[in-house]
């Protein structure tokens, strides 16, 4: 199946960062604008939405997912201080990931336990991150450099 080469951006930050307006989606958008791209941009707070943002990926046709939340080793974390485990996560994923790449802005959430929950039998190309912390400011500029 033929996918669209753009941007499906889905972001659930702590509520600290909506008030102090770290919003790398945004700007991540805004950026991918600038070079012609047409993403498409998701802000949840709940678990819920995140799903339902993920089935908005699927039905997309778009070829990268950008997810942007804070997370650790174990899962990423929404608005409404939701958990969302690797498990979860990967069943979630998996029937939107064929034939695309998953990008995940997240501290300490790419290692091997999320590429084997998201990779295995889903047709998924890639998963790719940061496996340490990342900044706001550093996550701005290599997300744009990257997509670009």
């Amino acid at each position: 199946m033929a996918t669209t080469p753009d941007v499906f951006i889905i972001e659930s930050l702590h509520p600290t960062d909506e008030g102090n307006g770290h919003f790398e989606g945004v700007m991540l958008s805004h950026v991918l604008r600038l070079h012609g791209k047409v993403p498409e941009y998701h802000y949840v707070r709940t678990r819920k939405q995140f799903e339902q943002a993920v089935v908005a990926f699927g039905d997309s046709n778009y070829r990268y997912l950008h997810i942007s939340a804070h997370g650790n080793r174990a899962g990423l974390c929404t608005t409404n201080r939701d958990d969302i485990d690797y498990d979860d996560l990967g069943v979630m994923l998996r029937p939107h990931m064929e034939g695309k790449r998953l990008f995940v802005s997240s501290c300490e959430m790419v290692h091997k336990d999320l590429a084997a929950s998201v990779i295995s039998e889903s047709g998924c190309y890639s998963v790719t991150g940061p496996t340490k912390k990342i900044y706001f400011s550093d996550s701005a500029l290599v997300w744009a450099s990257v997509y670009h």
